[in-house]
């Protein structure tokens, strides 16, 4: 799987800019995102900054915590990467993300 490296965030982020809430993730550039929104394969790292957030802000819906909590790792191009896309509504921040979708798209296999 062809993967690169981009951020992603939620709309809560463009609120004040806050750093903690942007996630650093891999793309796969063949994928056109669910529904609209991307589909980012997050690090153990960013997962769990990801779910620490979650906790944070969302303490009042245990059945939403738990629902994200189940998303299980799989190691993909020698990367442990949690498949965070298909259910959540995440953006991308990213000023170079169409250019280097293009490059990633038009690699020779």
């Amino acid at each position: 799987m062809k993967l690169f490296k981009s951020k992603v965030c939620f709309d809560d982020y463009y609120e004040d800019e806050n750093t903690d809430l942007l996630y650093d993730c891999y793309i796969d550039p063949e994928d056109n995102g669910w529904n609209g929104w991307a589909c980012p394969f997050l690090t153990q790292e960013n997962y769990d900054k990801f779910i620490k957030n979650m906790n944070l802000n969302y303490c009042d819906d245990p059945e939403f915590i738990e629902e994200i909590k189940s998303h299980k790792s799989a190691n993909i191009n020698g990367m442990t990467l949690y498949n965070m896309g298909g259910s959540l509504c995440w953006n991308i921040e990213d000023d170079n993300f169409q250019e280097k979708r293009e490059v990633f798209l038009n690699q020779k296999v």
